[in-house]
């Protein structure tokens, strides 16, 4: 049989092709090899804005957009040329970016020349900007997403979708965790039919039929007239209006719909639920995953909240249970601190009574005096460690406040080490003295620098043997206005562990020549509070090769007067100062 008894045959006409091809979601067209259109749909000719006849016999250049045109013309030429098919991505700049998917091929004669170039395009704008919303939801850390971040990133993507298929309003309603109530999620494009924060009660013999994959609703059925009792005061749906719902699912799970209205049925063309309904399957599993994500999130912030508050309260147990050892220990080298000098004073004065009243116990002038000197030494010891804690309990009740005056700081701690020079040197140790300058005129309380220079030595005296060195040098930082005091002993070295500790309350760091001497372990908090009051700072250099080396500074700036003040000490001051001070150090 030839060609022409098969055409006559056929059992549909060209105008059953063209019908076709005008329901194709696409825009298709047929044109000559000049480039000339011989046909083109109903979709590809609203596309450019004209009617068919306007367009058959005429080219590209002549009713498109020159760059538009140019790219179609180049695409031709291939198709022409190298008579193959040819698809190819075209993006329009144009008001609102366009984007389109297009796809030719070359309709050959017998003889395989090229009569006619085919091809047929889709405009995916609307699409392209779904899925790249879509993207960046799926590719976004969700546990950091906030609810309003993907919300709105949904919103867009239902307006896209919304101006790709035409519709008037698209709703979201999602199933409560009850399952009792469907609540609107979000509503977008020209005009939200619905009224905020909508619940709609299931009945589930009605909302059985959302079970089905699509579902077309009319305007009167009993289904709609579920939704229609939510609708924004004034709404009207008119017969001529066409709404469709989407189910949600998760797997099997029916977890909402989506709600779809055209104001016109005219506008409303089924080509596209497919579309919609794999957008729904996507939505789906975003706002399951966003939403279980936070769900989580939240319950991972109240964990965290609830170990946050068991961690502070554990904080504060252990140090309410630091500050009851504090006390403990307090009581416990208190007691030992004040019984031993007492019990000193009261076996030494019971002896001296004995010796007076009994005739027989003998004591000679120097072993009377030597009693007498235990006794002082041991009231010196009780002096010192109650003028200690009075003085500390001061400054940390704040009661204390250092009187300041302008002073040489130069000559007030040279005299005061030189006060103790005869002391250390009766027991075969040495101190020296050192300063870059001779006078550094500063505000200062001297009393509280005799304090903070005698307990720095009382404690280098501890520990430090026969032939112990115990050097003092000032320096100065003019560039940052500070006076550096560096007090060093040839003793056994402390410890980095220790060294951040030896200056907390009643903080007593171990030591082999600890048997020397006795002491409370306040008198470092003390100095430290002292520095600290003159705005300064104290700590134990750790990087020394050997032995140990305070250091401390205090600013250099003065108070509103131009008067210097000279501090001296008296000679009994100078006495009675250090015998209280080096009390605690038995050779002495």
């Amino acid at each position: 049989m030839d060609k022409k008894s098969q055409i006559n045959q056929r059992l549909y006409t060209i105008e059953d092709l063209e019908c076709m091809l005008e329901h194709i979601p696409h825009e298709v067209w047929l044109k000559d090899k000049d480039g000339k259109y011989v046909y083109i749909n109903k979709r590809g000719a609203n596309k450019i804005g004209l009617d068919k006849k306007d367009i058959i016999g005429k080219s590209d250049k002549e009713i498109r957009p020159k760059e538009f045109s140019d790219k179609c013309d180049d695409a031709d030429k291939i198709v022409l040329e190298e008579k193959r098919a040819l698809f190819y991505e075209h993006e329009y700049y144009s008001d609102e970016d366009e984007f389109y998917r297009v796809y030719k091929f070359p309709i050959t004669d017998e003889n395989k020349n090229v009569k006619f170039i085919s091809g047929f395009s889709n405009e995916y704008s609307y699409s392209k900007k779904i899925n790249e919303e879509l993207e960046n939801l799926f590719i976004s850390n969700m546990e950091e997403l906030e609810h309003v971040e993907y919300t709105q990133s949904i919103y867009k993507i239902l307006n896209n979708l919304g101006s790709m298929i035409k519709s008037t309003s698209i709703s979201l309603f999602l199933l409560d965790k009850n399952c009792d109530n469907l609540k609107n999620y979000l509503s977008c494009n020209k005009n939200n039919i619905f009224c905020e924060n909508v619940k709609i009660p299931i009945d589930h013999n009605v909302f059985s039929k959302l079970y089905r994959d699509k579902l077309d609703i009319n305007v009167g059925d009993d289904l709609n007239l579920i939704f229609k009792k939510n609708y924004i005061e004034g709404s009207k749906i008119e017969s001529q209006s066409k709404l469709k719902i989407f189910p949600l699912r998760c797997k099997e799970d029916f977890i909402g719909l989506m709600y779809v209205y055209y104001e016109n049925d005219a506008k409303y063309t089924n080509v596209y639920d497919e579309v919609i309904n794999d957008l729904c399957i996507q939505i789906s599993r975003l706002i399951i995953n966003i939403e279980f994500k936070n769900k989580l999130r939240h319950r991972l912030i109240k964990f965290e909240e609830r170990a946050k508050y068991l961690q502070s309260e554990n904080e504060k147990l252990e140090e309410a249970i630091d500050a009851e050892m504090i006390k403990v220990n307090f009581l416990e080298n208190m007691s030992h601190e004040f019984r031993t000098p007492i019990n000193i004073i009261l076996m030494t004065a019971k002896l001296l009574i004995s010796s007076m009243e009994d005739n027989e116990i003998n004591l000679d002038r120097e072993k009377t005096i030597k009693y007498l000197k235990t006794l002082r030494q041991n009231g010196y010891r009780v002096l010192r460690l109650v003028n200690n804690i009075l003085d500390t309990t001061k400054i940390d009740n704040k009661y204390e406040k250092l009187q300041m005056t302008n002073h040489n700081i130069v000559n007030v701690i040279e005299d005061i080490v030189l006060s103790t020079a005869d002391y250390i040197k009766n027991k075969n140790k040495s101190i020296t003295f050192d300063t870059e300058e001779e006078e550094i005129v500063l505000a200062c309380n001297p009393d509280a620098m005799e304090k903070i220079i005698l307990n720095l030595i009382s404690n280098s005296l501890k520990f430090t043997g026969e032939d112990g060195q115990i050097e003092i040098d000032i320096k100065v930082n003019h560039e940052e206005s500070k006076l550096f005091v560096h007090l060093r002993n040839n003793g056994p070295s402390i410890s980095q562990e220790d060294s951040k500790k030896i200056f907390n309350r009643f903080v007593q760091v171990d030591n082999h020549l600890r048997r020397s001497s006795e002491g409370s372990g306040i008198g470092l908090y003390l100095v430290k509070s002292l520095v600290e009051m003159h705005d300064g700072e104290i700590w134990l250099n750790t990087e020394v090769e050997s032995g140990v080396e305070f250091i401390f500074y205090i600013p250099i700036k003065t108070i509103y007067s131009e008067e210097v003040m000279v501090h001296s000490i008296e000679d009994h001051s100078k006495i009675d100062k250090c015998n209280i001070e080096f009390s605690d150090v038995y050779s002495i």
